[in-house]
């Protein structure tokens, strides 16, 4: 068995936000042509988010890590692992949010919340890209989800790395800190990335490393990246990215993935 990371953003999706129907139809011939490769979606997007963007013949025959790592998806829809914050640290986050005016949502397992109740045009764009509506609730209702997978707060993206030197260090020593988007910092369970939640999906499946997979274009695809057998990245990518992948493939707007997809299986792109 060989496994295959992809992100979404920027990557699998076109700068129109959709997956190209010549990638859709080629995913689904790889899998079916190919039973010894497993593919698992890799995305800071919610569960809806990924399903919203997906065709129904795709949902059900994709792993998926979704959160950036803080949930890991069976092909069945059945959670192979979750990890979430606890009360205390989002309590620390909000009263630091709160001291300093920023604006945040929370995400549980599958929905979008806002603790505003005219949330900004970032916000409504960021969950327009998941497919999903906001859904406006009080601070003291945050406490109440079962589960709370990410925090989200929202900044300039000229503020964006002078506002992550504000966040006090014992939340930044008890959480992962992401900046997923330009204007966008993430508060994800300590320890999660994508490279976590994947090594946990790869030994759940006894895929060995050097049969191991990814493509992505960003940051947040940084460690993913390093630690696979094999990193691809888009040509779109971000410049980090593009320095430490040992292969390029062509852009998101180009059926990059597809082509990817298709060096794996010819063996121009091999674990290094």
């Amino acid at each position: 068995m060989k496994l295959i990371a992809i992100d979404m953003d920027d990557t699998l999706l076109t700068s129109s936000n959709n997956v190209s129907k010549s990638q859709n139809e080629y995913i689904i011939n790889f899998l079916d042509e190919h039973d010894d490769y497993a593919i698992t979606i890799a995305t800071g997007r919610p569960i809806q988010g990924i399903d919203n963007k997906l065709s129904l013949e795709l949902i059900n025959r994709l792993y998926y890590i979704a959160l950036n790592g803080a949930i890991v998806l069976g092909t069945d829809n059945q959670i192979v692992d979750i990890k979430y914050l606890n009360n205390n640290i989002i309590q620390d986050i909000l009263m630091f949010a709160e001291k300093n005016k920023y604006e945040l949502c929370v995400m549980d397992e599958s929905n979008y919340y806002v603790l505003s109740d005219d949330p900004s045009d970032d916000v409504y764009y960021d969950a327009g890209l998941n497919g999903m509506e906001p859904i406006s609730i009080s601070s003291e209702e945050v406490y109440s989800l079962k589960y709370v997978t990410k925090i989200l707060l929202y900044e300039k993206p000229e503020n964006i790395l002078a506002t992550k030197e504000l966040i006090p260090e014992f939340i930044q020593k008890e959480t992962s800190i992401i900046l997923s988007q330009p204007y966008l910092i993430e508060f994800l369970p300590k320890n999660i990335d994508k490279l976590s939640a994947f090594k946990l999906l790869a030994d759940h499946l006894k895929v060995k490393v050097e049969d191991t997979f990814a493509i992505g274009d960003g940051l947040n695809d940084l460690t993913l990246l390093q630690g696979v057998g094999c990193s691809i990245a888009m040509s779109n990518s971000n410049e980090k990215i593009l320095e430490i992948a040992n292969y390029v493939t062509s852009t998101n707007d180009d059926d990059g993935v597809s082509k990817a997809l298709e060096n794996i299986i010819n063996g121009t792109y091999v674990s290094e």
